[in-house]
């Protein structure tokens, strides 16, 4: 189940406050597919029984959109409660985040921004995690002819992380950069990052194109990833769209070189194959197959494996508000060196969609 809302209100000529707040619960095993922030859950190959509540708040405040000096201030908040689990590996967390960051816009093409972050995340796992990352950065955009635009930051973050075991204090410097070259059916772009996070620096640098084709678009990517204490990997991702009369097609494979919430460093790999068909003008079949794999890249600690869904899904709108679904859910848990697990579900829901005009 979903229950999401998000509201965005002009607070003046040049200004806005916008808000935001969803809940989710489902279980584990699915939940790995519904996050829609990107996130993959910690070790969620391991999951078999239980359920997660996902709760996320939001503010940001924006002033001076389109003057010579602006700012943005945000707070976010992301809550995970876990029930009836019993892996020690999935456990509750809570991540609060507050950003400022000012902007200066000395003429069209060139915009300057100074902010500053702090993040701060608890878990109730075995060691009590309490970590906390400040970062201090300087960032630019700038459009250095109509094809051509540069943007990039500059940052240095210390992690403070306390636990049953100590406390740890990692400092570092960051970088995230992305140079966008405009073509006829798209564009081209390079693009490079590095992260600190507690005991571990993780690098990044690659090509990306993205091609608007006749009936969808293409894109695909190709980066190397590098860690001072992990291993180097390639990355890659593909994503094909074709639109159809009738509905739409997409296939996507992507790869990702991250650190979970125990600051393991791990490679997401996720394929994802959908199709949609109208069949009249008020009713539609979704036909969805997920599969994703985490993969051990650091010391070893990580539990490796894979998860595999298969949906089918038959939507009708019953009137302009109200929206009804029916389908069909088959999912499939193989962890490295465990037991497997399988399960079958049908689901019916019915919702509402609105908006909110202040």
């Amino acid at each position: 189940a979903r229950v999401s809302a998000r509201h965005r209100a002009l607070t003046g000529a040049d200004s806005a406050l916008s808000l935001s707040a969803s809940l989710t619960e489902a279980d584990v095993l699915d939940e790995l597919f519904l996050d829609t922030d990107g996130d993959l859950l910690n070790d969620a190959v391991i999951a078999t029984v239980g359920t997660l509540q996902t709760r996320r708040y939001g503010i940001e405040l924006e002033l001076g959109q389109t003057a010579p000096i602006g700012g943005r201030l945000s707070y976010s908040r992301r809550e995970r409660d876990y029930s009836d689990t019993v892996s020690p590996d999935l456990f509750d967390t809570d991540t609060d985040t507050v950003r400022a960051t000012l902007i200066l816009r000395p003429r069209q093409t060139l915009s300057w921004r100074a902010f500053v972050e702090q993040r701060t995340f608890d878990a109730e796992n075995v060691e009590q995690t309490n970590r906390t990352t400040m970062t201090y950065g300087i960032g630019t955009t700038y459009e250095i002819d109509p094809i051509l635009t540069f943007e990039g930051d500059v940052s240095f973050s210390e992690v403070d992380e306390e636990t049953t075991a100590g406390t740890t204090i990692t400092e570092g410097t960051g970088l995230n950069f992305t140079l966008t070259r405009d073509m006829p059916n798209g564009s081209i772009a390079l693009f490079g990052s590095r992260n600190v996070s507690t005991g571990v620096t993780r690098s990044e640098v690659g090509v990306r194109r993205d091609m608007d084709l006749p009936t969808g678009s293409l894109g695909y990517s190709l980066a190397v990833s590098d860690s001072d204490s992990g291993d180097l990997v390639l990355l890659g991702s593909f994503n094909f769209v074709r639109e159809m009369p009738n509905g739409s097609f997409n296939f996507g494979i992507r790869q990702r070189a991250t650190a979970n919430d125990d600051d393991e460093e791990v490679l997401r790999t996720s394929l994802n194959l959908g199709y949609d068909y109208e069949l009249t003008p008020v009713s539609s079949i979704a036909f969805g197959l997920n599969l994703n794999r985490t993969d051990d890249i650091g010391a070893g600690n990580v539990s490796e494996g894979t998860n595999a869904r298969l949906s089918v899904t038959y939507s009708q709108a019953l009137t302009e508000d109200w929206d009804w679904q029916v389908g069909y859910v088959a999912r499939h848990n193989s962890p490295s060196g465990g037991e497997s697990a399988t399960s079958n579900s049908v689901f019916a829901t019915i919702g509402r969609s609105f908006a909110i005009r202040p």
